[in-house]
């Protein structure tokens, strides 16, 4: 490990270090305790992504709450703003909503009937709405905005995001299934990481939680070296 401009010997590696070994692959120990609920964990080497964690998979197929997600912008530095006006329209009415992310007190999210309305924006971040229903497995979901429109039966979302793409820098539209309840906001697992010989890995975590925060590890950089 390269610590204070030194090599030193070690068995583990923590955030920000820089270490070699002749490893052919290596432990990625997670452990996690935060403010909020964990949605889901990317696991990254630089801009690939390797892993792919999601809490609560079984909750989430039985779990009666939707969140629609906007997310984006249009492309980097000025006029990058995304103005959304949506208007969601269901099957059934809501038993209850949720806004993620609204940091402007202003701006609502207006139910009617069957219909869940907001406008909102974003500048490369996300906002959500939770939506509680009775069933959330049947009928179908319109969602319509000034950005795109398109409509998908609620039978066909899983434990996987459905995302669709809205052009521009990260621009979309994500639907996610959650459980009814909160999610945990701790979380302990192992991953293996296969290392190729000669090659730099960057290894580091990309945590999303279920209030819209995002947080990143600092990164441990890994090469396997044949001596």
């Amino acid at each position: 490990r390269l610590y204070s401009n030194e090599w030193a010997n070690t068995d583990k590696a923590l955030i920000g270090d820089i270490v070699t070994c002749q490893n052919a692959e290596i432990a990625l120990d997670i452990d996690i305790s935060a403010h909020a609920g964990i949605e889901r964990i990317e696991i990254k080497d630089g801009l690939s992504v390797l892993n792919h964690i999601q809490t609560e998979a079984e909750a989430r197929r039985s779990g009666n709450r939707i969140r629609v997600q906007c997310e984006g912008a249009e492309y980097r530095g000025r006029s990058r703003r995304v103005d959304w006006d949506v208007a969601l329209t269901l099957d059934q009415a809501p038993r209850s909503t949720q806004a993620v992310n609204f940091w402007n007190a202003d701006c609502k999210v207006v139910v009617e009937g069957n219909t869940v309305s907001w406008g909102y924006v974003t500048t490369g971040g996300a906002h959500a709405v939770d939506i509680w229903m009775e069933d959330a497995f049947a009928g179908t979901l319109n969602f319509n905005s000034n950005v795109k429109d398109f409509a998908i039966d609620l039978a066909e979302l899983g434990t996987k995001d459905m995302v669709h793409d809205c052009g521009g820098l990260g621009k979309a539209v994500r639907l996610s299934r959650l459980p009814d309840e909160m999610l945990p906001s701790k979380l302990q697992t192992q991953l293996s990481v296969p290392l190729s010989l000669d090659e730099e890995r960057c290894l580091f975590a990309r945590i999303v939680f279920e209030d819209g925060h995002i947080a990143w590890t600092s990164p441990i950089y890994i090469t396997r070296t044949s001596q």
